[in-house]
Protein backbone atom coordinates (compact mmCIF):
# COMPACT_ATOMS: atom_id res chain seq x y z
CA UNK A 1 0.00 0.00 0.00
CA UNK A 2 1.89 3.67 -0.72
CA UNK A 3 0.93 6.83 0.11
CA UNK A 4 1.67 9.68 -3.00
CA UNK A 5 0.89 13.50 -2.09
CA UNK A 6 -2.85 14.53 -4.09
CA UNK A 7 -0.69 17.64 -5.13
CA UNK A 8 2.86 18.60 -5.51
CA UNK A 9 4.96 19.80 -1.98
CA UNK A 10 7.96 20.60 -0.76
CA UNK A 11 9.14 19.03 2.84
CA UNK A 12 11.55 21.38 4.73
CA UNK A 13 13.60 19.57 7.43
CA UNK A 14 15.23 20.64 10.35
CA UNK A 15 18.17 20.71 9.29
CA UNK A 16 17.55 23.12 6.69
CA UNK A 17 17.39 20.51 3.74
CA UNK A 18 14.22 20.61 1.26
CA UNK A 19 12.62 17.68 -0.81
CA UNK A 20 10.38 18.16 -3.47
CA UNK A 21 7.74 15.34 -4.13
CA UNK A 22 5.24 15.53 -7.03
CA UNK A 23 1.97 13.54 -7.36
CA UNK A 24 3.89 10.60 -8.90
CA UNK A 25 6.27 10.15 -5.96
CA UNK A 26 5.45 8.09 -3.03
CA UNK A 27 6.04 9.26 0.33
CA UNK A 28 5.53 5.51 2.13
CA UNK A 29 4.99 2.15 1.48
CA UNK A 30 3.96 -0.44 3.68
CA UNK A 31 3.15 -4.48 2.22
CA UNK A 32 -0.53 -4.97 2.93
CA UNK A 33 -1.34 -9.21 2.93
CA UNK A 34 -4.42 -10.44 3.23
CA UNK A 35 -7.02 -13.88 3.28
CA UNK A 36 -10.26 -13.87 1.35
CA UNK A 37 -12.42 -17.01 2.49
CA UNK A 38 -15.39 -17.74 0.25
CA UNK A 39 -18.69 -19.14 2.35
CA UNK A 40 -21.22 -21.79 0.76
CA UNK A 41 -24.35 -20.03 -0.41
CA UNK A 42 -27.11 -19.08 2.17
CA UNK A 43 -30.11 -21.21 2.12
CA UNK A 44 -32.52 -18.05 2.45
CA UNK A 45 -31.34 -14.18 2.02
CA UNK A 46 -34.10 -13.22 4.33
CA UNK A 47 -32.97 -10.84 7.10
CA UNK A 48 -33.77 -12.46 10.15
CA UNK A 49 -33.50 -16.32 8.96
CA UNK A 50 -30.14 -17.18 8.91
CA UNK A 51 -28.38 -13.11 8.10
CA UNK A 52 -28.74 -11.35 11.59
CA UNK A 53 -31.50 -8.02 11.36
CA UNK A 54 -30.54 -5.22 13.78
CA UNK A 55 -33.57 -4.22 15.62
CA UNK A 56 -34.45 -1.00 17.69
CA UNK A 57 -32.47 0.98 19.50
CA UNK A 58 -30.17 0.20 16.56
CA UNK A 59 -28.84 3.34 15.49
CA UNK A 60 -29.66 3.39 11.96
CA UNK A 61 -27.03 4.40 9.23
CA UNK A 62 -25.44 7.50 9.07
CA UNK A 63 -27.26 8.46 12.32
CA UNK A 64 -24.81 11.26 13.53
CA UNK A 65 -24.32 10.90 17.19
CA UNK A 66 -23.49 13.37 20.03
CA UNK A 67 -21.41 13.00 23.38
CA UNK A 68 -19.55 16.11 26.08
CA UNK A 69 -15.98 15.43 26.75
CA UNK A 70 -15.52 12.86 29.96
CA UNK A 71 -19.00 11.47 29.27
CA UNK A 72 -19.45 7.84 28.39
CA UNK A 73 -21.45 6.99 25.12
CA UNK A 74 -23.66 3.94 25.40
CA UNK A 75 -24.89 2.22 21.61
CA UNK A 76 -26.96 -0.34 21.91
CA UNK A 77 -27.05 -2.93 18.95
CA UNK A 78 -29.75 -5.30 19.12
CA UNK A 79 -29.54 -8.48 16.76
CA UNK A 80 -32.50 -11.34 15.25
CA UNK A 81 -32.11 -14.34 14.03
CA UNK A 82 -34.11 -17.38 13.67
CA UNK A 83 -31.91 -20.02 12.01
CA UNK A 84 -28.68 -19.23 13.09
CA UNK A 85 -27.01 -17.77 16.45
CA UNK A 86 -25.07 -14.46 16.24
CA UNK A 87 -21.56 -14.71 17.91
CA UNK A 88 -19.90 -11.74 17.59
CA UNK A 89 -20.07 -7.83 16.57
CA UNK A 90 -16.99 -7.06 14.41
CA UNK A 91 -16.65 -3.16 14.69
CA UNK A 92 -14.59 -0.20 14.42
CA UNK A 93 -14.12 2.99 15.88
CA UNK A 94 -12.01 5.41 18.39
CA UNK A 95 -9.01 3.42 20.02
CA UNK A 96 -10.35 3.13 23.53
CA UNK A 97 -13.83 2.28 22.45
CA UNK A 98 -15.08 -0.94 24.34
CA UNK A 99 -17.52 -3.81 23.48
CA UNK A 100 -19.85 -5.80 25.37
CA UNK A 101 -21.91 -8.87 24.98
CA UNK A 102 -23.65 -10.37 23.51
CA UNK A 103 -26.57 -10.18 26.45
CA UNK A 104 -30.10 -11.37 25.38
CA UNK A 105 -29.80 -10.31 21.84
CA UNK A 106 -28.14 -7.00 22.38
CA UNK A 107 -24.31 -5.95 22.00
CA UNK A 108 -23.34 -2.66 23.81
CA UNK A 109 -20.52 -0.04 22.31
CA UNK A 110 -19.03 2.44 24.69
CA UNK A 111 -16.70 5.18 24.53
CA UNK A 112 -15.42 7.87 27.20
CA UNK A 113 -13.61 10.87 24.99
CA UNK A 114 -10.82 12.98 26.49
CA UNK A 115 -10.33 16.63 26.42
CA UNK A 116 -7.74 16.30 23.76
CA UNK A 117 -10.39 14.91 21.42
CA UNK A 118 -13.24 17.88 22.29
CA UNK A 119 -14.71 18.91 18.76
CA UNK A 120 -13.42 15.81 17.03
CA UNK A 121 -15.55 13.54 14.97
CA UNK A 122 -15.15 9.84 14.44
CA UNK A 123 -17.03 7.20 12.35
CA UNK A 124 -17.74 4.12 14.07
CA UNK A 125 -18.60 0.97 12.03
CA UNK A 126 -19.95 -2.74 13.23
CA UNK A 127 -22.05 -5.68 11.41
CA UNK A 128 -23.32 -8.83 13.27
CA UNK A 129 -21.96 -12.26 12.29
CA UNK A 130 -23.22 -15.91 12.74
CA UNK A 131 -21.22 -18.98 13.73
CA UNK A 132 -23.27 -21.49 11.87
CA UNK A 133 -21.86 -23.95 9.50
CA UNK A 134 -21.49 -20.92 7.11
CA UNK A 135 -20.83 -17.61 8.58
CA UNK A 136 -22.97 -15.21 8.04
CA UNK A 137 -23.14 -11.14 8.36
CA UNK A 138 -25.48 -8.22 8.85
CA UNK A 139 -25.22 -5.52 6.76
CA UNK A 140 -22.95 -3.03 7.28
CA UNK A 141 -23.96 -0.22 9.25
CA UNK A 142 -21.98 2.89 10.23
CA UNK A 143 -22.59 6.52 12.16
CA UNK A 144 -20.78 9.58 13.34
CA UNK A 145 -19.65 10.37 17.06
CA UNK A 146 -19.27 13.69 17.41
CA UNK A 147 -17.37 15.17 20.72
CA UNK A 148 -19.79 18.46 21.52
CA UNK A 149 -22.96 19.08 24.14
CA UNK A 150 -25.53 19.09 21.55
CA UNK A 151 -28.62 16.51 20.79
CA UNK A 152 -28.02 12.51 21.44
CA UNK A 153 -29.19 11.64 18.26
CA UNK A 154 -29.89 12.92 15.18
CA UNK A 155 -31.30 10.63 12.50
CA UNK A 156 -30.63 12.37 8.98
CA UNK A 157 -34.17 12.49 7.25
CA UNK A 158 -35.28 13.28 3.70
CA UNK A 159 -37.09 16.88 3.36
CA UNK A 160 -39.60 18.27 1.06
CA UNK A 161 -39.16 21.94 -0.13
CA UNK A 162 -42.32 24.09 0.99
CA UNK A 163 -43.16 25.95 -2.14
CA UNK A 164 -45.63 28.92 -1.54
CA UNK A 165 -48.90 27.92 -2.79
CA UNK A 166 -50.04 28.80 -6.44
CA UNK A 167 -52.14 32.16 -7.13
CA UNK A 168 -54.47 33.46 -9.17
CA UNK A 169 -54.66 36.92 -9.76
CA UNK A 170 -57.56 38.58 -9.41
CA UNK A 171 -59.25 40.20 -12.61
CA UNK A 172 -61.52 43.04 -12.35
CA UNK A 173 -65.37 42.16 -13.18
CA UNK A 174 -66.41 42.69 -16.56
CA UNK A 175 -68.48 45.84 -16.55
CA UNK A 176 -71.30 46.39 -19.11
CA UNK A 177 -71.04 50.46 -20.49
CA UNK A 178 -74.14 52.40 -19.52
CA UNK A 179 -75.48 53.56 -22.78
CA UNK A 180 -77.92 56.78 -22.28
CA UNK A 181 -81.60 55.87 -22.46
CA UNK A 182 -83.29 56.26 -25.73
CA UNK A 183 -85.14 59.34 -25.65
CA UNK A 184 -88.58 60.35 -27.60
CA UNK A 185 -88.74 63.20 -29.36
CA UNK A 186 -91.32 65.96 -27.61
CA UNK A 187 -94.82 65.60 -29.32
CA UNK A 188 -95.52 68.87 -30.88
CA UNK A 189 -95.79 70.68 -33.70
CA UNK A 190 -93.68 70.22 -36.59
CA UNK A 191 -92.58 72.12 -39.82
CA UNK A 192 -92.16 70.53 -43.11
CA UNK A 193 -92.69 71.00 -46.55
CA UNK A 194 -95.29 69.17 -49.13
CA UNK A 195 -95.50 69.84 -52.66
CA UNK A 196 -99.26 69.10 -54.50
CA UNK A 197 -99.49 68.90 -58.36
CA UNK A 198 -103.13 69.14 -59.57
CA UNK A 199 -104.18 68.68 -62.78
CA UNK A 200 -107.06 70.98 -64.31
CA UNK A 201 -109.02 70.58 -67.66
CA UNK A 202 -111.29 73.35 -68.91
CA UNK A 203 -113.18 73.91 -72.46
CA UNK A 204 -112.28 77.45 -72.38
CA UNK A 205 -109.23 79.00 -71.54
CA UNK A 206 -108.65 80.20 -67.98
CA UNK A 207 -107.17 83.32 -66.77
CA UNK A 208 -105.69 84.18 -63.49
CA UNK A 209 -108.31 85.68 -62.05
CA UNK A 210 -110.68 82.18 -62.67
CA UNK A 211 -107.75 79.96 -61.68
CA UNK A 212 -107.70 82.35 -57.99
CA UNK A 213 -111.59 82.91 -57.72
CA UNK A 214 -112.69 79.39 -58.75
CA UNK A 215 -109.73 76.52 -59.05
CA UNK A 216 -108.19 76.79 -55.86
CA UNK A 217 -110.81 77.55 -53.49
CA UNK A 218 -112.40 73.90 -54.93
CA UNK A 219 -108.91 72.00 -54.94
CA UNK A 220 -107.30 73.36 -51.48
CA UNK A 221 -110.64 74.50 -49.89
CA UNK A 222 -110.35 74.11 -45.74
CA UNK A 223 -108.63 70.47 -45.65
CA UNK A 224 -105.08 72.26 -47.05
CA UNK A 225 -105.85 75.11 -44.69
CA UNK A 226 -106.77 73.23 -41.59
CA UNK A 227 -103.27 71.13 -42.17
CA UNK A 228 -101.37 74.09 -42.89
CA UNK A 229 -102.26 75.65 -39.16
CA UNK A 230 -101.73 71.98 -37.57
CA UNK A 231 -98.45 70.82 -38.43
CA UNK A 232 -97.26 74.17 -39.67
CA UNK A 233 -96.62 73.07 -43.38
CA UNK A 234 -96.02 75.01 -45.73
CA UNK A 235 -97.86 74.16 -49.00
CA UNK A 236 -96.33 73.99 -52.11
CA UNK A 237 -99.11 73.79 -55.32
CA UNK A 238 -98.07 73.37 -58.71
CA UNK A 239 -100.87 73.55 -61.50
CA UNK A 240 -100.54 72.41 -64.94
CA UNK A 241 -103.40 73.17 -67.27
CA UNK A 242 -104.73 71.71 -70.34
CA UNK A 243 -107.15 73.49 -73.01
CA UNK A 244 -109.84 71.44 -74.24
CA UNK A 245 -110.91 74.34 -76.67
Amino acid sequence: MYDSPNQDITITLTDGSQYNYTTSDYLSYIPLQFVIKVDGAVASCTEGQYLPRFLPPTPDNRAQLYTPVGHTLEITISIETTLSTVSELLFSGPHNMELSGPAQGQFILRWTPSQSEDGEHHPVCFVAQTNSASTYQSELRCVIVSVSNETTITTPAATTPMNPPATTPMEPPATTPMNPPATTPPIGPQSGASGLRVRISSKTPLTKEDIRTIVLPKQSSASAAQRSRDSGETTALTLAFTSLA
